[in-house]
């Protein structure tokens, strides 16, 4: 995933062209086996905030996944926000698992996602 815009989206799952920036319209739809990521970023104005304090795009494990990161709870899912800095560019990563019980799956979706991007210059 290359980030060019504010904010950038995976799924593994088909998602509609106007899905909210932290899911809306798509986590409605999702099944207990899919997965979205999204990657939002902030303005300049946010580097060197304490938010954004940690550096290096994060990996997920099995803990930080739960419903007190989901913008709105649904029955069996779990999120995991995360706020970091890289490239001296703050961002928020947003993960919604359509299931607990396929957890490890989507970790392991997930993080290779986050292995391979990109935030360029």
């Amino acid at each position: 995933m290359k980030v060019k815009d504010k904010a950038e989206y995976f799924a593994n799952f088909p998602l509609a062209p106007d899905i909210g920036d932290y899911g809306g319209g798509a986590v409605e739809i999702m099944s207990s086996r899919d997965l979205l990521v999204v990657l939002c970023e902030f303005g300049p104005s946010s580097v060197g905030q304490a938010l954004f304090a940690d550096q290096g795009v994060p990996l997920l494990a099995p803990d930080d996944f739960g419903t007190q990161s989901m913008q709105r709870v649904i029955e069996g899912q779990g999120g995991a926000q995360r706020f970091f800095t890289e490239a001296g560019r703050p961002f928020c990563l947003y993960v919604v698992a359509g299931s607990r019980a396929y957890l490890p799956r989507i970790i392991a979706e997930v993080n290779s996602v986050l292995a391979d991007l990109d935030v360029g210059p």
